[in-house]
């Protein structure tokens, strides 16, 4: 009675060892597959994601306000960062508001309206970083966001149904700009981009 035991616990402990395996390489044949999103780029690079946008906005008197939207013990909270003047941080006023007061400062959203005040001091305000833009070519489309961050330019695209990649600019002119990553590059001119993946350009027109 006893040898039959002993067996059947060695045998358990071999299919559990087995099954053990199993998903263990199962997880890694998942991990490891590559995504194929971008042509110069197989295996699309997550970090480049993790880049979290500054919004900027520009006031009617041509101030830029540097603005961090920040959850923190579960409170919504807003800081402000101006040139020259202290750091503020502002409480959202309701869960279902776009309010954000402390003491005699109040940060409001109207729809498309942004009002930052101070006391019986107010400006209007218009976002200047992220902006995000739509793109077609052809049957493609692609979402085109360019954005800051610490001081630097970025621009994302996303096509359809695929992962996101974020390429650093790497030049500028007048009316224009170019980001790279690898083989990857956006070069941007008013209404019209131009996509280079490993040598090949395709021309895309922004969407009114």
């Amino acid at each position: 009675m006893k040898k039959i035991i002993i067996i059947a616990l060695v045998c358990g402990l071999s299919f559990t060892s087995c099954d053990d395996q199993n998903n263990q390489k199962e997880t890694e044949t998942k991990e490891n597959k590559p995504v194929k999103d971008f042509k110069g780029d197989n295996t699309t690079q997550l970090k480049s994601n993790e880049i979290t946008p500054d919004h900027l906005y520009k006031s009617d008197n041509g101030e830029i306000i540097e603005v961090h939207f920040i959850k923190e013990n579960d409170e919504d909270l807003l800081k402000i960062d101006r040139k020259n003047q202290d750091e503020v941080v502002l409480k959202k006023s309701s869960r279902n508001s776009d309010m954000y007061e402390k003491e005699n400062y109040s940060w409001k959203k109207d729809k498309e309206n942004i009002t930052f005040s101070e006391g019986k001091k107010s400006m209007n305000l218009v976002l200047i970083s992220p902006l995000e833009y739509q793109f077609t070519s052809d049957d493609l489309n692609m979402t085109v966001i360019y954005f800051s961050k610490d001081d630097k330019r970025f621009v994302s695209l996303e096509k359809e149904n695929q992962s996101k990649i974020t390429l650093k600019q790497i030049s500028a002119w007048a009316k224009g700009a170019e980001y790279g990553k690898g083989k990857v590059k956006w070069r941007s001119q008013g209404s019209t981009g131009v996509l280079t993946e490993n040598g090949e350009k395709t021309t895309f027109k922004q969407k009114k």
